[in-house]
């Protein structure tokens, strides 16, 4: 495991890049902040194991967060992965899909309707993603047609 902390003007999306990049993607990394005010992300191997080498620290479930890299460590699925459909039997989206569940996506983001999921939907659903909370992943699943339908009832 490789530890790096995002502070300041860098934040965590910087330190989480060079893990990532460090790691060719198969790091665990945990953010530890508010999304709004990122301050540190952890990826420390101090931090795995064992359990009381350091003072863990706060705002963060240590424990779930060594078993995450206990199971990355593993070969064990670190993410569970993002179902086809949500309950309502909305498609899971991504870039490169097309049709009327995408235009049904890009009208409640706020971009250009066209029924092409290409980099500039991507681009908005990234940052809507990030304003509601949610991984900034680019894909809309169930959790992202969730929040949609959250901004929708509250409207």
């Amino acid at each position: 495991m490789l530890g790096i902390e995002g502070r300041g003007d860098r934040g965590v999306a910087d330190a989480a890049k060079v893990v990532a990049d460090r790691l060719k993607g198969g790091g665990v990394i945990q953010r530890v902040a508010e999304p709004d005010d990122p301050i540190m992300a952890v990826a420390h191997r101090e931090y795995c194991t064992p359990k009381g080498r350091k003072i863990d620290p706060a705002g963060i479930d240590m424990t779930a967060f060594r078993l995450r890299v206990a199971g990355a460590m593993n070969g064990g699925v670190v993410r569970a992965l993002i179902p086809k459909v949500d309950a309502q039997k909305r498609p899971t989206l991504r870039r490169g899909a097309s049709g009327p569940d995408v235009i049904a996506l890009q009208n409640a983001i706020g971009v250009k309707a066209d029924g092409q999921f290409g980099p500039g939907t991507e681009s908005a659903l990234r940052a809507y993603q990030r304003a509601h909370h949610l991984v900034a992943d680019g894909i809309c699943g169930p959790a992202c047609w969730a929040a949609i339908d959250s901004v929708r009832a509250a409207a």
